[in-house]
């Protein structure tokens, strides 16, 4: 299976530039990883005859409201699908406290005076070095959307023990799914993407119509019908209660990040 096609990389400064803020940097947030030396690549072995289907765990979606938190909300959700499949009790992990480290990372001003999004890599080593304290000690509220955790609360940050692992193509994917791992997936997505009433399964993105990127949870592999099923993080009232299947070509064509959480 050949790996995804890519278009080339744009740059912070670049993707402010082209894209409309008013429409891409809400409800949206993904900034693309280009690979690097530093990917765990995965080693999953053959695809189990069983495919993977995480839905008994993936509990409530999220909803980001119109932030650019969707790479820290996949993240959160992967996690916490990783535990409940485990039979672990763990409390939600903050999805703000990761996200305000991702910015960090990145090291510009902009990302740590404004709500842009961040990378993957940057969230998923944030949360992995830094910890995280439970959600419920630094909530998901707009107004610490851009502030910084106290150090008390940093104090009641817990180790995340997860590891994640780069796919290089939609079979690697699969094969973490079927192998019980969670999967978060960037992409770029058109206007229709945004649409809570649209089709319940998407086969491509309009080119001429695109947004800006975004990141969801794989949870579900089909290959009877060739799709997946991603876990957005728009709320129960997007699609089919916060989830929509894509194809395996949608895959193929545009998904620009795979990651298994495991």
């Amino acid at each position: 299976m050949q790996p995804p096609q890519r278009s080339p990389l744009l740059n912070l400064k670049q993707l402010h530039q082209t894209l409309d803020p008013s429409k891409t940097m809400k409800r949206l947030g993904y900034i693309e990883d280009a690979p690097s030396d530093r990917d765990h690549v995965p080693l999953f072995g053959a695809i189990p005859a069983r495919p993977g289907d995480l839905t008994p765990w993936m509990g409530a979606p999220f909803n980001q409201a119109q932030t650019s938190t969707c790479v820290a909300q996949a993240i959160v959700k992967s996690i916490s699908i990783r535990e409940a499949k485990a039979g672990r009790k763990s409390p939600q992990v903050s999805r703000l406290y990761g996200y305000y480290y991702a910015r960090k990372r990145l090291n510009t001003e902009s990302q740590m005076s404004g709500d842009h999004g961040c990378r993957p890599r940057d969230a998923l080593d944030a949360f992995r070095l830094m910890g995280s304290p439970p959600e419920t000690a630094w909530p998901f509220e707009l107004s610490r959307l851009n502030k910084r955790p106290s150090q008390l609360i940093q104090r009641e940050g817990v180790d995340l023990t997860f590891e994640y692992k780069r796919c290089r193509f939609l079979g690697e994917a699969r094969m973490a799914l079927a192998q019980g791992h969670p999967v978060i997936v960037g992409f770029m997505v058109d206007e229709y993407f945004m649409d809570g009433r649209g089709p319940d399964v998407i086969t491509d993105f309009d080119k001429d119509r695109i947004l800006g990127g975004h990141m969801g949870t794989l949870v579900k592999d089909d290959p009877e019908r060739e799709e997946l099923t991603l876990l957005n993080s728009y709320g129960p009232n997007w699609r089919q209660n916060g989830t929509v299947r894509v194809t395996y070509k949608l895959v193929q064509k545009h998904a620009r990040d795979l990651w298994a959480i495991v």
